[in-house]
């Protein structure tokens, strides 16, 4: 399960780097920034954005995995969990 946790990581830092790059780069060529600062920038926001989005994606991981971890352990025990006598009814031979 731990691989899927660090794929969530990995996706999330992807994206948001990638959108912060992306979203650098237009507002530096809309602004008419000198390409060499402009890229400087894009740098910079590519990789900040990309630390919050590993550090986003391993809590949300993480916290996905626990909660299937519970239910399928909650569901488990139900499973082996003998039935219990309805109410109103008594085993036989006790009173």
């Amino acid at each position: 399960m731990r691989l899927k946790g660090e794929l969530v990581a990995r996706l999330c830092a992807g994206i948001l780097g990638m959108l912060a790059f992306t979203t650098s780069l237009v507002r530096g060529a809309l602004h008419g920034g000198d390409p060499e600062s402009v890229l400087w920038s894009a740098w910079c926001n590519l990789l900040a954005f990309m630390l919050v989005g590993a550090v986003v994606g391993w809590i949300a991981g993480w916290i996905v995995e626990d909660v299937v971890r519970n239910r399928l352990a909650l569901a488990s025990a139900l499973r082996r969990k003998p039935a219990e006598p309805s109410l109103g009814h008594s085993p036989e031979g006790v009173q």
